[in-house]
This record gives C-alpha cells, sequence and structure tokens, in this order.
C-alpha cells in the first residue's frame, strides 16, 4: 500500500514539475533583425553623409542604436537566468518531498512489521484499553 501510495505521489509531483516548467518557460528572442535594420539604417545614412562631422554623428546613432539592442538582449538573457534558477529551485524542493516521503514511508514500514527469520510478519495492532466514564 505504501509503495502505491509513493507511486503516486510521485506521479503528482512529475507533473507538478512539468506544470512549474511550463510555466517557467520562455521563447528566446530573437534579435538579428534588428541588427541588420539598425545597420541597413547606418548605411544609409552613411551614404548621404557629406563630411566627417556627419559620419562621426551617423556613427553615434548606429552605436546608440546597437547598445539600446545589447540591454534588451541582456534584459533577455536575465530573465532566462531567472527561470533557470526558478526551475532548478522547484526540481530540489521537488526531490527533497520525494525525499522525505520515502523517509517517513519506510519508517512507517519498519514500525508495523517484524521480521521473524527470514519472512515478514505484520504486527497487529497496538491494544487500547476500554474508555471510562
Amino acid at each position: 500500500m505504501g509503495g502505491t501510495r509513493r507511486f503516486m505521489g510521485m506521479i503528482g509531483l512529475l507533473i507538478g514539475g512539468g506544470a512549474l516548467g511550463l510555466a517557467l518557460a520562455g521563447q528566446p528572442s530573437d534579435h538579428s533583425s534588428e541588427v541588420a535594420d539598425a545597420l541597413f539604417i547606418a548605411e544609409l545614412n552613411e551614404d548621404s553623409a557629406e563630411s566627417a562631422p556627419q559620419q562621426q554623428v551617423v556613427n553615434g546613432w548606429v552605436a546608440r542604436d546597437l547598445m539600446e539592442i545589447q540591454t534588451r538582449q541582456l534584459d533577455d538573457l536575465s530573465a532566462a537566468v531567472d527561470r533557470t534558477q526558478w526551475l532548478l529551485g522547484g526540481i530540489a524542493l521537488l526531490l527533497g518531498v520525494v525525499a522525505l516521503t520515502t523517509a517517513l514511508d519506510g519508517r512507517r514500514d519498519a514500525a508495523t512489521s517484524t521480521t521473524v527469520g527470514l519472512q515478514t510478519v505484520a504486527t497487529p495492532p497496538p491494544l487500547t484499553e476500554p474508555a471510562t466514564d
């Protein structure tokens, strides 16, 4: 009976862990099109720049645009790390619950059975005295 309960508990923990993983999963962002757009605009502006100061301004704009994209990439990476930490914490918690319930179930099984030779015999429940009024 304890094995069936433990098995059902593990199934429940697996379902809970899967739900946690799905809840924390996110799609990675692809910023390559944004980089291509920024470089394309920079190239167009570079072609229209006629002097060194105008080229410096164009380079400043493209640097600003690329730094903005890098900031978004770092934000996405930070969110992914946070999701991973939460998922690993959830897995550790679920494993702790499995270990605790297994230990408690083993202790209960040991308390309710007695080994006689090579055969395990169930111990009857303790006798209780009738309640007096």
